[in-house]
Order: structure tokens, then sequence, then C-alpha cells
């Protein structure tokens, strides 16, 4: 990184270039655990993974910018190796991706709802299980009705959001990263 930050290069291409290509590796990780699906009950059709892919590509983007923020506000590898483990770790917890979203205590329900990683989960999910095709019934038992403030998040809605993020987090990285010295 070093012999990268004294180059003529911009600082905010080479953040621009770490978030793209930490999401570069993060697509094709996430491209690769879909050929487990099967073995799960899940089959995945050419429509499903045309939604897919490019919501992967959302995500991952979102989750690098965070990264790159996070990394450039500390001064060694073996600090951010720390921050991973205490702060992504968490998120994907409370993302909703190994355990249900619903029944939880309030003061989690609270980090639940401001985790970036639960809508991106949700994003899949809803692509995945084809959401908008089940019944309310199906969906209430299985807890795919994700909701903030009352109200039922839709594809659009996380897709927004993700996208908002990610514009965010790529402002702030850039940003902290031109501060690097």
């Amino acid at each position: 990184m070093r012999e990268i930050l004294v180059s003529p290069v911009p600082r905010t291409q080479v953040a621009i270039g770490k978030i793209l290509g930490g999401t570069t590796v993060a697509t094709m990780q996430g491209m690769l655990m879909l050929v487990f699906v099967p073995f799960v009950g899940v089959s995945l059709s050419v429509g499903i993974l045309v939604r897919l892919v490019p919501a992967i590509l959302l995500v991952a983007f979102t989750l690098s910018s965070i990264g790159l923020l996070f990394a450039s506000r500390l001064k060694s590898a073996e600090g951010f190796q720390a921050v991973v483990q205490v702060i992504v770790f968490p998120m994907l917890f409370l993302s909703g991706a190994f355990f249900p979203l619903n029944g939880m205590p309030a003061w989690m329900n609270a980090l639940v709802k401001i985790n970036p990683l639960t809508y991106g989960v949700d994003l899949f999910k809803k692509i995945v299980l084809d959401v908008g095709s089940m019944s309310p019934q199906l969906r209430q038992a299985f807890g795919l009705d994700f909701s903030v403030l009352g109200r039922t998040v839709t594809v659009y809605d996380d897709i927004i959001l993700i996208g908002g993020l990610a514009v965010a987090f790529v402002l702030l990285a850039t940003a902290s990263f031109k501060r690097i010295k």
C-alpha cells in the first residue's frame, strides 16, 4: 500500500480502485456460493440469476466501501482484522442471514434496522425465494416480511437504501483515504 500511496495517481482513484477490487472479489465469492444453492433445495432460474447478480454487486460494493472507510482510519493490518471481528461478524449475525428477524428483543431489533447488511440479506431473500409470489401467511410464517417503522420493506426500498449507503460510504471512504499520510 505504501508503494501505491507514493505514486502520482490521485488518492481518490486509488480508493475507488480498492473498492472495485474488493467488490470484484466479493462478487466472485458470492457467485461461487450459488453452486451450493441446489443442495439446500432452492432452484435458481436464469431470471433469478439475472436479478441476483446485480444485487450481489451492489451489496459487495457497499460493504467494500464500508471496509475501506474502516481500513483508512486504522494504522495496521492487525487493527483492521480486529475491526472485522468486532464489527462485521455482529453485522452478519444481526442481518437475518442465519436467524429469523422476528421475536428479537427491542434493543436487538433496533440494531437490525440500522444494519446495512440486513437490507442486503433481505434483498437476496426476496429475489431468490420470489417472496412477491408467496401468500402473506407463508411470508409471515418464514419471517420474510421485514418492516421498518410499520412499513414492509420492498425490493425497491432495499435497492434504494443500499445504493444510498454505497454512495455515502464511498464519499466518506475516499475523503478519509485522502487524509492518509
